[in-house]
């Protein structure tokens, strides 16, 4: 058997000049090679993963859109409310029990980061506020 009877997975493509080749015990190492153009090949950044079943698509002009998406159990997914912000470069970091205290910091530029006078207290419902 040569390797012209042989079909590649998806997100591979035959090899240049192997067609007469024969197959041997490893077929697909020896007929087959990563497709470059499709996202079997492409690397997601931190805080993403591969979308399912797109390994054999056509990476595109925008790869990291065409072949990624947010990991949901990153901080990346994460949106930090009411005073308080991502932190710097936890992207990529599992969420955890307690996503928010994982995620987000005091935002020192809103109401939430201000300690009021003796005698005084926050007006109700501007933590957020700048």
């Amino acid at each position: 058997d040569t390797c012209l009877s042989h079909p590649c997975m998806d997100g591979t493509r035959k090899k240049s000049g192997v067609s007469g080749s024969q197959k041997g015990p490893d077929a697909a190492g020896t007929c087959c090679e990563v497709d470059p153009d499709t996202c079997v090949s492409y690397v997601c950044a931190d805080g993403t993963r591969k979308k399912i079943a797109v390994d054999d698509s056509q990476k595109g002009d925008n790869a990291a859109e065409t072949c990624c998406e947010v990991d949901p159990d990153t901080c990346g997914a994460h949106i930090c409310t009411g005073g308080t912000r991502k932190k710097a470069g936890v992207g990529a970091i599992q969420k955890g029990n307690n996503s928010s205290q994982t995620c987000c910091e005091v935002d020192p530029d809103t109401c939430a980061a201000h300690t009021c006078a003796e005698g005084t207290r926050e007006q109700a419902g501007v933590a957020g506020t700048q």
